[in-house]
């Protein structure tokens, strides 16, 4: 049987791929620095750690982009790669496995942006659901409702023939076998539905029926030079969807997206924080259990992407009231010393602001906060600084998350520590050893606050268990 190994597998990007090459009859294996409740959701061979002898029976390995990031000129660090490499077996890129996927169906839904992807795609998600499409999701989190996998109703699989074909297809080689895999998926209806991330320019693999942009910031500077070249990748993953729906120009400073395609040229505002327009006619009501003013926003973009995909407005809005949500996304923890507990994956100074001000309408806000990456700590530095030291309470850094970057490429904990300083010369600023003191802190400071707030994209998220 047809094999694909995946490194990295209990990632919620690589875990989805793994989902669906299973769903497609694929015999799946993987590995992991953690072997999580995500892999151990999939059957099949999964290794704690690194295992060179598990690609050696595979025909195509999949890695995340944390293990080829030391590679070069095809010679690869992680041992598995290299194992891989020295036999011959293809090494797909996972953004090109992601292309591929939503290439076999006929309606395909990519959403993009700096801030706010995830979030869509689960509302997006929970939408279809609620409306019984047929739809294959993968959601860049954990949703609460729907992890990071969902296939409704969506039959994948295929005999061997035809996923052998899919391979060839992932390796760069078109058959007729492939083409009639094609035919057989599109037959069978279905949406397909991901988030695509503009890092390395992996959203530029997929050319969906609908695109969706949320926003565009600078948030890698690891691989873009500037805000221009981040633009210009945005432009060119726009001119590659059929229909295209992003933020709009609107009066009295309401929020509103445009919906753009063949014969579609529709502006949704939303007037106040509960009623939906559209041409100044009233089309639903939006009502969340989840705070914040960006989550309406991130609902106005999942209901207009239900709308073109010919699902009504009113009944995709209705679907939004039991969303609940997804996991690290203000999530919820156990209280700390009587004082409530929150987690965020923010990591980018604009989604922290958003996230701090929700919890400041709570009342004074302990910060423990995990910089992402030396690079971006580096390009934000002065940004993360100004927002960081806001409140009277103290503020706990932890660590750098390297994620894929050695120190040289930016700076420290350290420096971000300075930068508070002088931003905010009273701001008692501690860093933390590793996660149990930031805990310990945590808990001294409990009764001084009214909210607590872990943030970050790394990790951090781990003190969740310890809590």
């Amino acid at each position: 049987m047809a094999k694909i190994h995946f490194v990295g597998i209990n990632g919620v990007g690589i875990n989805a791929l793994a989902k669906f090459a299973a769903d497609m009859g694929f015999e799946v294996s993987g590995s992991d620095a953690h072997i999580g409740n995500l892999a151990r959701e999939i059957k099949g061979r999964l290794c704690q750690g690194e295992d060179p002898s598990a690609v050696e029976s595979a025909d195509v390995v999949v890695p995340t982009l944390a293990a080829t990031a030391c590679a070069k000129d095809n010679v690869f660090a992680h041992p598995e790669l290299a194992r891989a490499a020295a036999l011959f077996v293809p090494i797909v890129p996972r953004k090109k496995m992601l292309g591929e996927a939503a290439a076999l169906f006929e309606r395909s839904v990519a959403v993009a942006g700096t801030h706010g992807k995830t979030t869509v795609t689960a509302m997006l998600t929970h939408i279809l659901f609620a409306a019984d499409a047929k739809f294959v999701a993968m959601i860049g989190g954990e949703s609460v409702d729907h992890s990071n996998y969902v296939n409704n109703n969506v039959d994948l699989a295929v005999d061997e023939e035809l996923r052998r074909a899919f391979l060839r297809r992932l390796i760069g080689e078109s058959t007729q076998e492939y083409e009639r895999l094609k035919s057989r998926t599109l037959a069978g209806g279905g949406i397909f539905v991901t988030e695509a991330c503009e890092y390395m320019r992996s959203f530029l693999e997929i050319k969906p029926y609908v695109g969706i942009v949320t926003n565009v910031e600078y948030d890698h500077p690891d691989c873009y030079a500037s805000i221009d070249d981040v633009r210009a990748a945005f432009d060119e993953f726009l001119d590659g969807c059929r229909i295209k729906i992003v933020e709009a120009k609107s009066q009295a400073n309401e929020f509103a997206i445009a919906l753009i395609g063949p014969g579609l040229n529709k502006t949704l505002s939303l007037c106040g924080k509960d009623v939906v327009m559209s041409d100044g006619k009233k089309m639903c009501e939006l009502r969340l259990a989840e705070g914040g003013e960006y989550n309406l926003q991130n609902a106005m973009f999942a209901i207009g992407a239900a709308y073109a995909l010919g699902i009504d407005a009113g009944e995709a809005a209705e679907s939004l009231c039991s969303y609940a949500g997804v996991k690290r996304r203000f999530e919820r923890a156990k209280d700390i010393e009587g004082t409530s507990a929150y987690f965020d994956f923010a990591h980018h100074p604009t989604e922290i602001a958003c996230a701090l001000d929700r919890a400041a309408a709570m009342g004074r806000t302990l910060i423990v906060f995990q910089p992402h990456t030396f690079s971006r700590t580096k390009a934000y530095l002065d940004d993360f600084a100004k927002t960081l030291g806001r409140g009277d309470c103290p503020l706990v850094l932890l660590p750098t998350y390297a994620a894929r970057e050695p120190k040289a490429a930016g700076v420290d904990v350290d420096a971000l520590a300075e930068a508070v300083k002088g931003a905010y010369p009273s701001k008692r600023v501690l860093i933390a050893a590793d996660h149990a003191e930031a805990l310990e802190i945590a808990r001294r400071y409990a009764k001084d606050c009214d909210v607590i707030m872990f943030v970050g994209a790394g990790d951090i998220y781990s003190i969740k268990d310890m809590i």
